[in-house]
Order: structure tokens, then sequence, then C-alpha cells
């Protein structure tokens, strides 16, 4: 008994063929990108163009028959070893088989060796990229899919927080969901996770920056501060307070060619300690509702937070990247 399996191309969203006809057993390299936030289906169909053992016989009296070679592995230009072998097909005539692959983006190198000729027909249901070295290239300059899904997903976090930033208890959980989004599970409660919050933090003031201005006025600092209670690991600034520029200049002419001594030292520790104070409950008044600076910073963060949504996938990437 025969068993028949007919596949049909034009049901797949995309095919891809490639083939190529030589005298020669050098082999020929081919490069797949593919890129899905779904598990991915490929079908794989390789014909071989072979010849017979120079016997001089009849096909059955041929002893052997040269067969033709694809070899699919995991590729990576960083990487100077070969890559996982994920598929390898002998035929004399034509094989096919599936190709499975997990979410994400993958580069695969396909090796063809065919004493004649050989042909290749890609059938998937989602977009790839297949042929020589140069034609993948440009693909890669594209940020993955699934770092675009996790970007977005930490900045409508970001989002959720400064939307409810005058509802207190609303407020808690959308911090506690932004933590969750943005910090991988295995770093909580180990010393790595607060040098993660130091670089999210500063990730953070980066995209501000960039979105509402490199000269960043008080109000941005200080939102920037309330938002994400740093007081010291993120540099914000030459400084967070406000200067008047009129007595500036007389103010600090007269210490220009002085040593203090140190009772003024002393008197100027104090001073910064109680600014410092100061400051710092006033940042934190900033997070309850109802005060004169929640509402401060809630407007700055509002102002972000529009100026993002011209731009989002953008500001994401930013933010992530």
């Amino acid at each position: 008994r025969n068993l028949y399996v007919f596949h049909k191309p034009h049901t797949y969203a995309y095919n891809y063929q490639k083939m190529d006809f030589k005298s020669t057993d050098d082999r020929v390299f081919y490069y797949l990108l593919v890129d899905s936030l779904m598990p991915i289906e490929i079908l794989v169909s390789f014909s071989a163009l072979v010849r017979w053992d120079d016997t001089g016989g009849t096909k059955q009296e041929c002893s052997s028959i040269s067969k033709g070679v694809l070899m699919v592995e995991h590729f990576s230009w960083k990487c100077v070893t070969p890559g996982e072998l994920v598929l390898k097909m002998h035929t004399s005539a034509t094989k096919a088989t599936v190709l499975n692959l997990p979410v994400g983006r993958h580069i695969l190198l396909f090796t063809v060796s065919s004493p004649i000729g050989h042909h290749i027909h890609l059938c998937s249901m989602v977009p790839c990229v297949f042929g020589e070295e140069d034609t993948v290239m440009p693909g890669l300059e594209k940020e993955s899919y699934r770092f675009i899904e996790q970007a977005t997903a930490i900045l409508k976090a970001v989002g959720n927080v400064i939307n409810n930033f005058s509802s207190e208890p609303e407020l808690s959980k959308a911090l506690k969901e932004l933590e969750l989004t943005h910090c991988p599970p295995g770093l909580h409660g180990t010393g790595k996770a607060e040098e993660h919050f130091k670089v999210f933090n500063g990730a953070f003031w980066y995209l501000i920056k960039n979105v509402l201005g490199k000269k960043a006025p008080y109000s941005n600092k200080f939102a920037f501060r309330s938002f994400t209670l740093d007081f010291k690991d993120t540099e914000v600034s030459e400084d967070d307070t406000v200067y008047s520029e009129s007595c500036e200049k007389n103010s600090l002419s007269c210490w220009q060619n002085q040593t203090p001594t140190s009772e003024e030292e002393a008197a100027a520790r104090k001073l910064q300690a109680i600014w410092r104070g100061t400051y710092v409950r006033k940042v934190l008044n900033s997070r309850k509702p109802g005060t004169k600076e929640n509402a401060n910073v809630k407007e700055t963060l509002q102002k972000l937070w529009t100026a993002i949504e011209l731009n989002f996938e953008q500001c994401a990437v930013m933010l992530l990247r």
C-alpha cells in the first residue's frame, strides 16, 4: 500500500522559494529570519537533483544513490561555533517536514549540499526573511517583537502610575504592578534588585529629559523624585534647588578666595542637613493626595504622559534600552 500526502502552498499566508543548479559539490548557504509572539511552524520542502553513481549499470543495478543534504541550525554572527542543529534532511528526490520554533526571534542557517541542484520551498503563517546574508541583515536593525512587547508593557505600567498619582489606594497598587512588570522575578529579594532599580530610575530620568527637554526645570526633577523616591542613586542635575540669578554672583563672590573655618563648615553641613530633611519631607508629602505638592507633581507627570502618547512605541523602546 502507498500513502500519498499532498499540501497546498497557496493555503499558507507566506511562501518562500530558493533554487540553485551547479556542477560542483560546493555547499550553498541561506539565512532565515523569523520573529513572532506565537509559536512558529514552518513547512520545509527540500528537493535534490542528484546523479547516479558512474557504474555503467541500470537504475536497479546501482549500489547507491547520491543524496542531497539540508541542515538547518541556529545562527549568530557573534558566535564562531556552530549553533544548535534543528533539522537535517537527506533525499534523492523530495522530502518535506514541519519545523517548530518557540516564541521569539530566530536566525537560522540553511546549509545545502546536492550534486547537481536543489530547490527549497518554505510555507509559513508568519512573515519571514529568507535569502542571502545581505537580505537578512537589515531586518536585524529593528527591535524584536518580544522586546517591543516588554517595553510597551513597562511604559503602560508607568502610565498607570501617573494616571492614579492622586489616588492613594490605586497608586500603591499601580506602583506594585510597575515593579512586577519591569523587575525580573528572580531578582526580588536579592542584592541585584537594588542595582536593577537604580538602572531603571536612571532610564526613566533619561526618558523624561528626552521627552520634556534636555534642560529639565525644577518641576520635572521634583516630579521624578516623587515618582521614584530616588534621592541619591540618580544624578538628575547640577542641583535641585532654585537659584536667584540676581543675587547669586554677589553672594558667592566674597567666598571665592576664602578658606572656611571649622565653625563655618559645621554651619554649612547643618544647613545642608536641614535642607535635605525639608526637601525629603516635601517629596514624601507630594505622594499624599490633596496636597499642593501632589497636585503640582500630577500636573507635571500628565504633561509627560501626554508627550509620551504622541510617540508611544519609540518612548517605550527608549526606556527599556
